[in-house]
């Protein structure tokens, strides 16, 4: 969570998404500060679980055909999709993966293939910062809390009282770029981190802080290895030619396939992953 937005609505008096408890709405807001991540969190005093809202209310001055839903999306600005964080926290456990159902929680951006140690535990946390990034982190503005209401003038459903705290982040800074990773674990026995998307090599410098023997493995560091099979082959030189014209942040943008690394995918990228495969297998030109 600590690249992703965070938007929680809760009745205080809610008895089905409790709201007091170590596992309760409040000990999550209360979390989501202690952490230092960005978040938006509305809560209702004396709602339980279900409660009627309606779009013409007095949250804020826009139409009534203007959903209430909106107005939690606002808080948190202009918040995009993060593809490549330098920064990665990550809660794995494998009695909660379902394979059979394609959900593995083992992987996050960069990361993946983590595995616990000790299962009898349940869980386990890693921490991974890429300094070839050459970004701090980012730091958090002071919480803005606010008591309000949404009443409106003609409204015919009941009013709520709300709370309504945010916290945004400030843009990071920029610091000195290192081909080095910083790893922090917790019960965990190997993580498998993708060179490329971490903007570092496979001669990075690796720190680890752990609490048992702990695995790590750069795997890929051939750009234009799209499959990661460990070759440039066509079916690479076609994964770049599919993701033409995409830029860093869009949602076809494929890091291995920009092989300039100067975010936009282009033909150049596709010229260079030819040369790439022909040299790694000189019998087959790709088309």
């Amino acid at each position: 969570m600590r690249n992703l937005p965070v938007i929680v609505s809760a009745g205080e008096a809610d008895n089905t998404c409790t709201w007091s408890g170590a596992m309760g709405n409040m000990a999550i807001r209360d979390k989501l500060e202690a952490l230092g991540y960005q978040y938006e969190f509305w809560s209702f005093p004396g709602m339980g679980h279900q409660f009627a809202m309606q779009a013409c209310n007095g949250i804020s001055p826009k139409p009534c055909a203007y959903t209430f839903e909106q107005d939690f999306l606002d808080g948190l600005g202009n918040v995009k999709r993060v593809v490549n964080p330098p920064h990665i926290t990550l809660a794995t456990s494998d009695s909660l993966n379902e394979p059979m159902f394609g959900f593995e929680g083992d992987h996050a951006y960069w990361i993946s293939s983590v595995k616990v140690r000790d299962v009898s535990k349940f869980y386990g946390t890693i921490d991974v910062k890429s300094w070839g990034f050459g970004l701090n982190d980012p730091v958090p503005n002071p919480t803005v809390r606010t008591f309000n209401t949404d009443y409106a003038t003609g409204q015919n459903i009941s009013y709520h009282n709300y709370n309504k705290s945010i916290r945004t982040l400030n843009a990071p800074t920029v610091t000195t770029i290192n081909n080095q990773i910083d790893i922090t674990a917790s019960n965990i026995s190997k993580v498998v981190i993708d060179p490329i998307r971490a903007r570092i090599d496979c001669n990075a410098v690796v720190n680890v802080t752990s609490d048992g023997p702990t695995n790590v493995v750069i795997h890929g560091c051939l750009r234009g290895d799209v499959d990661l099979n460990d070759t440039i082959t066509c079916a690479d030189v076609a994964a770049v030619r599919a993701a033409l014209g995409a830029h860093r942040g869009d949602a076809n943008y494929v890091p291995r396939a920009d092989m300039d690394d100067n975010g936009v995918i282009d033909q150049m990228d596709v010229k260079l992953a030819r040369f790439y495969g022909f040299t790694a297998t000189p019998n087959v030109f790709c088309l």
